[in-house]
């Protein structure tokens, strides 16, 4: 496993993602990070940045290669985790939404 890929890295992606740290997470997928990589739970980051609502997070991540048809340690993809938050709900959210539908559609 590559440094950019190690555990710690990885934690730190999913921390610039929660905090929706775009230059952070730009720096990181540029020295390396994988974009399908896995939090410490399982999920892919692409899920993490669906759900806090970050649209360009979510473009970023699928422009550098993310796959949002990955699915979380439940069996759903990005489209489908995001559409089960019915607590918290921005317009970050619908834009997110958009996005993951067009890129989902797209890799059928």
């Amino acid at each position: 496993m590559s440094m950019t890929n190690a555990p710690s890295t990885i934690a730190r992606m999913d921390d610039a993602i929660n905090r929706d740290d775009l230059d952070e997470v730009a720096a990181l997928l540029k020295a390396g990070v994988d974009p399908n990589a896995r939090d410490v739970a399982g999920d892919p980051l692409l899920i993490n940045a669906a759900w806090i609502g970050s649209p360009s997070i979510v473009n970023l991540l699928l422009q550098a290669g993310a796959d949002p048809l990955l699915r979380d340690r439940d069996g759903l993809t990005a489209l489908e985790r995001l559409m089960q938050n019915t607590e918290y709900w921005d317009e970050g959210h619908d834009q997110v939404k958009q996005i993951l539908e067009q890129f989902s559609s797209a890799k059928h």
